[in-house]
């Protein structure tokens, strides 16, 4: 991203909060994340950080956003980096502070669904069998980075050392990891910024063509348009009478 990702957020709340049909809920922005913690992630995961998330956390360790329209309620209020209900506000950016988004526990509890099938697919490779470190954390194969939804939440997985970490939208409670386009940390940012907080999964879901198989998993560069905020709301107040 050209501009720095808090400056565009800021700018987005601020146009948020000026529309008469919105409610700005919450807006939280943590201070830095400690080289402590940063660091700690790189153990668990076997290897460096990609340059985009670890200048993310150097910047802030995790950023929130919750929105609604005006006169309508919401059902499961969301705390700054809490769990999502199905009644969420339909605006969420909940960028999870770097030590709870890399916990072994997404995995170990199926909140990310993280099999060999999916690693094969989108890596082309089987995965490796853990190597045993006594003296260090589990092992973190995928990072719950946006919990933003609990029906998609957004992760980051990890395949071979030689190839990208990708970012992805996890369908299906996160069981479904082949349902999503491939993208950087830094693209998801622009898109999520591009939908205002509001269902990234219309720029992640794959583009196939009946009746074809395309090999591999798409990866995507940016969002396919900028719609305005009007646009958005008159697309939520659309799908809540639907």
């Amino acid at each position: 991203m050209s501009e720095s990702f808090l400056h565009l957020f800021q700018e987005v709340v601020s146009v948020l909060r000026s529309h008469p049909e919105v409610v700005v809920y919450d807006v939280t922005v943590r201070s830095p994340a400690s080289e402590l913690d940063i660091t700690a992630a790189e153990r668990a995961m076997r290897r460096p950080m990609p340059d985009d998330l670890r200048a993310f956390y150097r910047a802030h360790d995790g950023v929130f956003l919750s929105w609604g329209l005006e006169g309508r309620d919401v059902t499961e209020p969301l705390e700054p980096f809490g769990f999502p209900e199905y009644g969420a506000p339909p605006g969420v950016i909940n960028l999870l502070p770097v030590a709870k988004a890399f916990s072994a526990n997404w995995v170990a509890r199926d909140l990310i669904n993280w099999p060999a099938e999916a690693h094969r697919v989108i890596y082309g490779v089987e995965a490796e069998d853990d190597e045993e470190d006594d003296d260090g954390p589990e092992r973190v194969r995928a990072a719950l980075l946006d919990h933003d939804s609990r029906y998609q939440p957004t992760s980051l997985v990890l395949g071979p050392p030689d190839q990208p970490a990708w970012t992805l939208i996890a369908h299906d409670h996160g069981a479904d990891m082949l349902s999503s386009s491939l993208s950087t940390f830094t693209t998801y940012l622009a898109v999520t910024l591009a939908r205002w907080g509001t269902n990234r999964m219309p720029v992640y879901r794959p583009v196939r063509t009946r009746g074809t198989a395309t090999p591999g998993v798409p990866v995507i560069d940016g969002p396919k348009e900028h719609p305005s905020l009007d646009e958005i709301v008159e697309e939520l107040r659309k799908s809540a009478a639907s």
